[in-house]
């Protein structure tokens, strides 16, 4: 984990976003969260900041009856030294904004959820959070779904990975294609503007070495270089400059991933390419 640090704080990224994991079975703890316990274990911790993306999918669904728990467990989060904030207020996002909806029983509910958790970290002398879910535009999701989710309370909108939207039946994509797509995505929330928008940049897409089939069953990316990655994250930035109404006062970007290896994006070093990507991104990045 400290080297970790080391190679992403050299190379510009300011923070990372654990995913963070409360299972639904009798048993809490969960070694998916041991990644979060080293960073802040860390010897070098204070060089990077830190977020939550509270992964509320299957198997990890949050509701009613656990929210006074995993609300105190984010508070404490929340005042650690190096925890990611905006304008004074902490970051919180969710991976799922219909499954929290869905728990809670609807936007009226869920929204008095968000707002507890807020009265709680205020109680707690601690800047109101903001709140944030992923979400995508598109005929998949449709704009009801992201009215729904500004109806429930939440601050912003951003997103996990954008992988899925290659152009037509063929899996094998070029990885300009994911530039072009996500630029269309970026563009239509500002366009709709319910929320403040995260732009998420994903890095690269390849589930082949997950899907153990000689048929690829989704879109996967190929020639990806330093370079192409370096100018994706470039737009990003550009794109929030370009934004300010629709941005946070911070310019976040999220790129997805650091180390989702086995999904095919990732930032850190590997055998084959060394640190050649993140040496690229630190050009761009400061």
């Amino acid at each position: 984990m400290e080297t970790q640090i080391e190679y992403a704080a050299d190379n510009g990224l300011s923070f990372f976003s654990f995913c963070w994991y409360y299972p639904e079975e009798h048993k809490k703890k969960t070694p998916l969260n041991n990644a979060l316990d080293l960073f802040l274990g860390a010897k070098n911790t204070n060089r990077m900041q830190f977020a939550l993306m509270v992964a509320n999918h299957k198997g990890f669904i949050i509701g009613p009856k656990d929210w006074d728990i995993v609300s105190n467990r984010w508070i404490k989060l929340f005042r650690e030294r190096n925890y990611l904030k905006v304008d004074g207020h902490p970051i919180l996002i969710f991976f799922s904004g219909e499954e929290l909806l869905k728990a809670f029983g609807g936007a009226k509910k869920t929204r008095l959820a968000l707002q507890s958790l807020k009265s709680e970290a205020l109680a707690a002398k601690i800047e109101v959070p903001l709140i944030g879910v992923c979400a995508t535009p598109g005929p998949e999701n449709g704009w009801d779904d992201l009215l729904s989710f500004k109806n429930a309370g939440f601050d912003f909108l951003t997103g996990y990975n954008y992988h899925e939207y290659g152009v037509g039946k063929e899996k094998k994509q070029d990885f300009h294609q994911l530039e072009i797509v996500h630029e269309q995505i970026w563009n239509s929330f500002a366009e709709k503007d319910i929320l403040p928008y995260i732009p998420v940049v994903t890095t690269g897409w390849d589930m082949r070495p997950w899907e153990k089939t000689e048929i690829p069953q989704s879109y996967y990316y190929q020639n990806r270089t330093p370079e192409n990655v370096a100018t994706f994250v470039q737009n990003a930035i550009n794109w929030t400059e370009n934004h300010p109404k629709q941005s946070l006062n911070d310019r976040l970007v999220i790129l997805y991933a650091w180390n989702e290896i086995g999904e095919g994006g990732y930032l850190t070093p590997t055998k084959s390419e060394g640190d050649k990507i993140l040496k690229a991104l630190n050009k761009v990045v400061k």
